[in-house]
């Protein structure tokens, strides 16, 4: 069998004490952070939208998504941009806020291994990993791109129907 059958070159994305491992694929760009726009309300996770390509995306924060604390974007934060994997309007990419600068993982039987969930199971976690002795997780893109669809009006500012300003508040 060839070696490069069971190879998938990923980045390693540093948050608080683990890293999100992700397929290069799904990575449109990493950048230094810049002017958030703060979320008017919604979840603890949603810090807010930033304006990326003439876009407006949302802007996540993984470690509060899991339970931990909500960091905000300082002048020495990275940004990822993932491509939404429905890529439908209004959530074509969005933004994770990152903890350090990524890098490349080939993912083979030997870097990576399962895990059992840690503290079970855990929202926006598709697999607990160990990548190159390190804790990691694979997110569950389908369950994030859900969650920012179902809170749309407090990164887009409009209503639910897209669109539509919203005039509340």
């Amino acid at each position: 069998m060839d070696p490069e059958e069971n190879t998938v070159r990923c980045l390693a994305l540093p948050i608080v004490d683990e890293q999100i491992l992700v397929p290069n694929a799904v990575v449109a760009e990493v950048f230094a952070a810049h002017t958030v726009s703060p979320a008017s309300g919604g979840p603890d996770w949603l810090l807010g939208s930033l304006t990326w390509r003439d876009r407006v995306l949302p802007l996540i924060c993984m470690e509060a998504a899991l339970g931990g604390a909500r960091l905000e974007a300082g002048a020495r934060s990275k940004i990822v941009v993932i491509n939404a994997l429905s890529a439908s309007e209004p959530l074509e990419n969005f933004a994770v806020l990152l903890q350090g600068i990524p890098h490349q993982v080939l993912a083979t039987d030997h870097t990576v291994t399962l895990e059992s969930p840690i503290n079970g199971a855990r929202p926006f976690v598709a697999l607990d990993l160990q990548v190159e002795g390190e804790r990691a997780f694979i997110p569950d893109l389908d369950a994030v791109e859900k969650a920012l669809l179902e809170v749309a009006e407090h990164w887009t500012g409009t209503s639910p129907e897209f669109g539509e300003e919203n005039d509340a508040g």
